[in-house]
């Protein structure tokens, strides 16, 4: 086994002990409601301030030194590291106010609900591509032969999406609170909500097109593939949001979840049939691919009542600690051979109690513009408060678009050979 953090025992670590700590935050969860009797909102926000201040904005934070702070990196790469800030924050607030033009305060929440889960599914998908990453590396350095359909990464992609298609069947509210005016409206509403729904679903088939003609402009690859990806998702949510609104939900995601099931047995018995034909058995690959599906079946299919907040945690707490964990090592060992000067990026690598501790901080302070406004803005900012909302769930969608450029080995040379060294 080739190693891509330095020793097996630290790979194995790394591969283990994150899904671990999924069902441990779950664990402490029950174990906080149910033997100490808190309720759950204060038990959820305890665990959500900790997490998140810890490992989920820290982990964004790993991102950016790596763009903004590496001095050689940002002069090479500032043409298309500014605009394509400006666009991800700039656009959701334009779909934003292109479809709160009426009630602006309602229809102003509903965006932010619709949003919100909107980037969070998107996210769940980031989650499963870096798991996807790390079995890439591991097949990669096995030597293992390259076929014309990517069964490994087919079945993780539909395998991990069956239990989020089930969660949706079982129970769609995430979140009761806010998301019941959407998904379970009152009688009252509900033609106001199916047209609002109508609306949502022809803006995500803008965007698709939008999109789409990015990928088939756009030579530069920081632009052209997450423009095809995100062409392909919001295709993907304006036909299935249309598909419920003619026949239903249970129905469509029945079918999808058939779907789901062919694809996973197909392509999982292709994958075993591939690897028998190798030298070795790859272990790291599928002890990643186990642990990952286990982690999403166990977490999202637990039975959790009313806001899921706590699963959420719980299925990104591995993602971030295992991020952590490999970018200061990666880019440690990139800088070092590396003759380029990278400024703050290189020393910060070589002090990660510094970069974690810098992290912390940058966390408190997104946490305050992201979740302070909404208790210091009194009640008549309603809209306004929405508004940051959106522009700093937007802020996580730039983060899921610097993962989906920076690290492809394929693209950049230099990082290509940093994972060989």
């Amino acid at each position: 086994m080739k190693s891509i953090l330095g020793s097996e025992r630290k790979d194995w670590a790394y591969i283990i002990l994150p899904f671990i700590s999924g069902f441990l935050m779950l664990g402490i969860y029950l174990f906080l409601i149910n033997v100490l009797k808190l309720a759950a909102f204060p038990s959820i926000l305890i665990l959500i301030i900790i997490y998140s201040v810890l490992f989920d904005v820290n982990h964004y934070f790993s991102t950016y030194y790596r763009v903004f702070l590496d001095k050689s990196y940002y002069r090479e790469n500032k043409t298309w590291i500014i605009p394509s800030l400006t666009f991800i924050t700039i656009v959701p607030m334009l779909a934003f106010w292109a479809v709160s033009s009426d009630y602006f305060w309602k229809d102003s929440f509903l965006f932010f609900t619709f949003f919100r889960r909107f980037v969070l599914v998107l996210g769940f998908y980031h989650l499963v591509k870096q798991n996807w990453g790390f079995m890439a590396i591991y097949k990669r350095n096995a030597g293992e032969k390259i076929t014309k359909i990517n069964w490994d990464q087919l079945s993780l992609l539909s395998g991990s999406f069956i239990p989020l298609v089930l969660i949706n069947m079982i129970d769609p509210l995430w979140f009761p609170d806010s998301e019941k005016y959407l998904f379970a409206p009152e009688a009252n509403d509900l033609q106001y909500i199916l047209n609002y729904w109508d609306k949502l679903a022809y803006l995500c088939l803008f965007f698709a097109m939008f999109f789409g003609l990015i990928t088939i402009f756009s030579k530069r690859f920081q632009y052209k593939l997450p423009a095809r990806n995100m062409a392909f998702y919001c295709l993907g949510a304006g036909i299935l949001i249309l598909s419920i609104l003619k026949y239903s939900a249970k129905d469509v995601l029945t079918v999808i979840l058939g779907l789901l099931i062919a694809i996973f047995t197909i392509s999982l018995i292709q994958s075993v049939r591939c690897q028998l034909k190798e030298k070795s058995f790859n272990f790291p690959k599928w002890a990643v691919f186990a642990t990952t599906l286990i982690l999403y079946f166990g977490i999202l299919l637990y039975p959790v009542e009313g806001d899921k907040s706590i699963m959420v945690v719980a299925i990104t707490l591995p993602h971030n600690i295992q991020y952590l964990a490999f970018v200061p090592f990666f880019s440690k060992k990139q800088y070092t051979s590396s003759q380029k000067n990278h400024g703050i990026a290189k020393r910060w690598s070589e002090r990660v109690i510094m970069l974690f501790i810098t992290g912390i901080i940058f966390s408190v302070v997104f946490e305050l513009g992201r979740i302070g406004t909404v208790y210091i803005l009194p009640e008549e900012y309603f809209s306004l408060k929405n508004t940051i909302a959106v522009f700093f769930v937007a802020l996580i969608l730039h983060h899921y678009y610097l993962d989906a450029v920076i690290w492809k080995f394929g693209k950049d040379k230099e990082l290509s050979k940093g994972i060989q060294d």
